[in-house]
């Protein structure tokens, strides 16, 4: 018997996929199922770069120099940064103090230069105006009540506890600056400073004839309250007047003259013109010395010189640079040589009068240097 039509199509049909179906070959080097599906990109390239990184030395250096150079520019920035905030830190404060300094002495220079100058001249005979003579409104008014913030401050911390300094830690503004930054420096100059509003004006009569002994160079200071409040320039010989007192050292120990007291002589060189912007002007120990009866040589910077000068019986003043006696420019005594060491009469320092001084120690400070003797 016969199938059914469709069952037997659908058998036929089975055959004939069974035919058409391609025969499965032995699985071979170039058989599909060896074939990889294509990378991406991304993965392509992650490829590569692994495969540089697994089995490149060279780049594998480069990349290890790469990162060693970012981190050192990285802590160099660092370090920078914590250099400039170091450098801020500790410059502030000092900037702020220069500034308040800078102010406080601008305004004192122009309140200085707003005062009006009255300066005479040498008398019929030549010589000068002596000390008993200078009117009292020629004494120096120096500018008051600047006194910078810091200023005070320190001078609360030194003298805070001295009932001798109350008046000024009270009334800060009757005192120049210039005075009360000489007390801070100068402790000994204490009473000097307190009594400067009362005696600013006021003229004492000076008797040096104490002082004179044979073969000695009195140590005077130029803030002693005999002439330190005398005028002197647009300042006055406390603050200024280290020139003047020297030379008065001098003709005392010399010429035994009395009247030669530092006042007298800083009326000298102010009426002679001795008085510069800046200072004393060297022509005072040489000229002005004339005029006292006094002859000033210039030496040598020789310590050798300098000695047998002094073994003669002659005095050496010293024009000084900044430092162990000064921060600007100062004028001392040399008055012996002992031992190797030079005595000294610092018209600013009591201190530095006590104290020996070795040619070392000051030869690199002398700017120039002067010995005296009687002129003939």
């Amino acid at each position: 018997m016969g199938q059914p039509a469709n069952q037997r199509r659908r058998m036929e049909g089975g055959r004939r996929a069974e035919t058409n179906r391609p025969v499965r070959r032995a699985a071979g080097p170039d058989s599909d199922m060896y074939r990889k599906r294509p990378r991406s990109r991304e993965e392509e390239t992650g490829r590569r770069s692994d495969s540089k990184r697994q089995y490149d030395p060279g780049y594998d250096r480069a990349r290890r120099r790469r990162r060693q150079l970012q981190r050192k520019r990285r802590n160099r920035r660092i370090l920078l940064l914590v250099m400039m905030m170091a450098g801020l830190i500790f410059l502030v404060p000092r900037i702020t103090v220069f500034v308040l300094d800078l102010s406080s002495g601008l305004r004192s220079w122009l309140t200085a230069s707003a005062t009006e100058k009255t300066d005479e001249g040498p008398d019929a005979h030549g010589d000068w105006q002596s000390r008993e003579t200078v009117a009292a409104d020629q004494v120096a008014a120096l500018p008051q009540g600047n006194a910078g913030a810091l200023l005070l401050d320190q001078l609360r911390q030194q003298y805070g506890g001295n009932p001798a300094a109350a008046d000024i830690l009270a009334h800060p503004e009757n005192y120049p600056d210039d005075l009360l930054a000489l007390l801070l420096k100068r402790p000994e100059t204490l009473d000097f400073v307190r009594n400067y509003p009362q005696k600013k004006n006021v003229k004492e009569q000076v008797d040096l004839s104490g002082e004179i002994g044979e073969g000695i160079v009195p140590r005077l200071y130029q803030w002693d309250g005999r002439w330190g409040y005398d005028r002197y320039g647009d300042s006055i010989v406390a603050l200024s007047g280290c020139g003047p007192t020297c030379l008065s050292m001098v003709a005392l120990g010399l010429t035994k003259d009395t009247s030669a007291d530092p006042g007298t002589v800083a009326a000298l060189s102010e009426k002679n013109g001795y008085v510069t912007e800046v200072g004393t002007s060297w022509d005072l120990m040489t000229l002005g010395a004339k005029q006292l009866g006094l002859s000033g040589v210039e030496l040598p910077l020789d310590e050798g010189r300098m000695a047998q000068a002094l073994s003669e019986g002659c005095p050496i003043i010293c024009s000084m640079r900044p430092g162990d006696f000064t921060d600007t420019g100062h004028f001392i005594v040399l008055t012996g040589y002992e031992e190797g060491a030079f005595t000294v009469n610092d018209p600013n320092s009591i201190d530095n009068s006590e104290k020996r001084w070795t040619y070392d120690e000051i030869q690199g400070q002398i700017k120039n240097l002067w010995a005296y003797s009687c002129a003939k």
